[in-house]
């Protein structure tokens, strides 16, 4: 049986980076030829937008009028899932491996609660706080959430990305989105957020770097996986690794 011995890191962290080139760095690592042994882990933050999913009407999620007055962009994941809040104070998680590998379960909705809970895990270890994995692939600290999640699935690859509240401004965050969205019933092939409150884990864990927090996820999944741990500077990077473990195979 394969499994993962390689995992790829991919750290963006050190300035918040254009929204769109963002979203476009993820489609891309969904399409990677990852082959079965390898695994990529991205860290990454934005500047200030809001992200809806794939299924959703920004009209009845965001307050419009309040984005175009201040030109903040509108980005429309390929992944399903609720609209959120990105900031630098927003640390952007996201995972993608073969579909053929399963690191806690063949269904799709079970892997995503316990990568969501190994996230979980480690916030609560550094933090010395209780939290907790929803169903939905959300994390919370008591009635607060501080982690959504969404995922995509193709015939090769597996990618899941999540949004942690470290340290984002949550004055803009209620401005931009539209706290008790109403859509019409003839709206219902769109895909309503579900709203919870939310709280930043700087709140509650005082001292916590987004930076500490990546290199806490990476050493989890290195462990869960026993995989090796290679640190890349770009997708660039990535492709070129990739091509050389083809041909040595």
């Amino acid at each position: 049986m394969r499994k993962i011995n390689k995992l790829f890191v991919l750290y963006q962290i050190e300035r918040a980076q254009d929204p769109i080139l963002n979203m476009n760095t993820e489609r891309q690592i969904f399409d990677l030829p990852l082959g079965s042994t390898v695994a990529l882990i991205r860290f990454w933050i934005s500047e200030q937008s809001a992200v809806i999913g794939k299924f959703q009407n920004e009209e009845f999620e965001l307050n419009l009028n309040y984005i175009r007055a201040r030109n903040v962009p509108v980005i429309r994941r390929f992944t399903g899932g609720g609209t959120v809040y990105h900031d630098p104070g927003v640390l952007n998680i996201s995972f993608c491996k073969s579909v053929r590998i399963n690191l806690f379960s063949r269904y799709v909705f079970e892997e995503v609660r316990e990568i969501t809970s190994l996230i979980g895990s480690v916030l609560s270890e550094m933090g010395s706080i209780r939290v907790f994995a929803t169903e939905r692939g959300a994390l919370f600290i008591g009635d607060r959430k501080i982690l959504g999640s969404a995922v995509a699935v193709s015939k090769n690859n597996f990618f899941y990305h999540a949004s942690l509240l470290v340290d984002a401004d949550l004055e803009e965050l209620h401005r931009i989105i539209l706290w008790e969205e109403k859509y019409p019933d003839q709206a219902q092939k769109y895909v309503k957020s579900v709203r919870s409150k939310v709280c930043n884990l700087s709140s509650v864990c005082k001292g916590l770097s987004i930076t500490e927090i990546a290199q806490k996820i990476v050493e989890r999944f290195a462990s869960i996986m026993n995989a090796k741990v290679c640190a890349v500077k770009n997708l660039q990077a990535v492709y070129d690794l990739l091509e050389g473990n083809r041909n040595l195979e």
